[in-house]
């Protein structure tokens, strides 16, 4: 094989590698161009997608009920408390359960959204009133969990039996 041969031979293998690397890019180049056109034809169609979910939510947060349930979920805990408080005989049959407890009396009863008046009485039979108040106003300071929270007792009066004006605030 002489030089002539062997330099046509070379020039003829760079030429096929040429030729096939050249097919090669031209083959991924037009697989990149229908692949990037794939993916923008998907962006176009999530971004018509997304246009018309942003309307149709429009749509909806403009309907009145919506608007209202919105509102609902968003103070749901306030709006429970509050009906939790309005319900007058959960805290008659928590006073009547006290007044068991302690041996004491309840003479009235007031009731408001956020507080509880009544008048105690603590009378002495078996046990002496004062050790009733005293055991009954321990409780309430040192129980967090409970249904109410007694105020600070301003005035005391005592003979044979100890009469005072409460107040329990509503939790």
């Amino acid at each position: 094989m002489t030089e002539l041969e062997n330099n046509e031979e070379k020039k003829d293998k760079l030429f096929r590698f040429s030729v096939t690397f050249f097919v090669f890019v031209l083959i991924i180049t037009l697989w990149m161009y229908f692949y990037e056109y794939n993916i923008s034809q998907n962006l176009e169609r999530t971004k018509n997608e997304i246009s018309q979910i942003d309307k149709s939510i429009t749509d909806l947060s403009s309907d009145k009920k919506i608007q209202v349930y919105s509102l609902y979920n968003a103070n749901k805990a306030v709006i429970d408390n509050e009906i939790k408080k309005s319900d007058v005989n959960t805290y008659i049959n928590y006073l009547k359960a006290v007044s068991s407890k302690y041996r004491i009396l309840f003479n009235s009863f007031t009731y408001d959204w956020t507080k509880i008046l009544t008048n105690v009485i603590a009378t002495t039979d078996t046990n002496m009133a004062y050790l009733k108040m005293v055991k009954f106003i321990t409780d309430y300071r040192t129980n967090p969990d409970d249904l109410v929270k007694l105020w600070f007792i301003s005035s005391v009066t005592w003979s044979d039996k100890i009469n005072t004006n409460i107040v329990f605030e509503l939790k």
